[in-house]
């Protein structure tokens, strides 16, 4: 069954943002509004009902407020590291309307890292009167969510293997740095609409990928669409615009998009 779902480019910047902490811009012009990146994360909306947020950012408060987010019903983890999941407390708020836990979704790799990491986010302490306030749920190659099948395909990323997710025709994979034929040619016949995929920088990195790679993953999966994140701070986006086809543009903060 095909849902009605909407995308939400919450964050769109590298593990430090940009600016970076200490004001520094890089090569992005600071009067573009479009070159001011959060950390990386993605909002889905099914059926105008159903919330997710793939990876709670250390800036997820600021997300949630710009993009006026009410409830949160699942998160989806792509792996472990702090710029994915240092936002994980700004959870606790949407628990006080559900009245219940929210139900997160990692592989057992990160779950394991994460239930040790925020113990009490997923576990009661004793005596403390602070409830959990999320559940883990261990995923494989696909799991079953509110009527879907949402597939998952393995990311290398330096020493770690990220999880990318396949909703629909979409597919969301924001830190990689190498992908296998195999998993290349499985994304190429699934048709994505869209595509959304780590891109830092124009030299070649080893956890993360950069231009020139992307662009061969392009040709080979060929998505309609295919949009740029985790964008450091040596690619301004005008810039970065012009240098690229037309079916491949660099996100932005709140950049929305449908599944239709």
């Amino acid at each position: 069954m095909s849902h009605d779902i909407e995308y939400t480019i919450l964050g769109c910047g590298s593990s430090g943002g940009v600016p970076r902490t200490d004001g520094y811009w890089g090569d992005c012009n600071p009067d573009n509004p479009k070159n001011n990146r959060t950390r990386c994360s993605l909002f889905v909306c099914i059926n105008n009902q159903v919330n997710i947020i793939i990876d709670t950012s250390p800036d997820m408060r600021f997300h949630t407020l710009r993009e006026n987010i009410k409830h949160i019903d699942a998160v989806f983890f792509t792996h472990d590291h702090a710029d994915q999941t240092h936002g994980i407390d700004d959870i606790r708020a949407f628990t006080f309307i559900r009245q219940d836990t929210i139900a997160c979704y990692a592989d057992k790799y990160t779950a394991d890292i994460l239930q040790k990491r925020f113990d009490y986010i997923f576990h009661s302490a004793p005596n403390s009167g602070y409830p959990a306030i999320m559940s883990m749920n261990i995923i494989g190659d696909s799991f079953e969510y509110h009527g879907m099948t949402i597939e998952t395909f393995a990311c290398p990323h330096g020493k770690i293997t990220a999880k990318g997710f396949i909703i629909q025709d979409v597919a969301y994979s924001p830190d990689v740095h190498d992908l296998s034929h195999k998993t290349l040619n499985r994304l190429k016949n699934k048709n994505l609409k869209y595509w959304v995929v780590d891109c830092l920088r124009y030299l070649p990195h080893p956890t993360h990928a950069h231009l020139e790679r992307v662009l061969e993953w392009y040709d080979i999966v060929h998505p309609k669409k295919m949009i740029l994140t985790n964008l450091h701070f040596d690619l301004d986006y005008d810039i970065l615009r012009k240098q690229l086809p037309e079916n491949i543009i660099p996100a932005y903060d709140g950049l929305k998009f449908k599944d239709v």
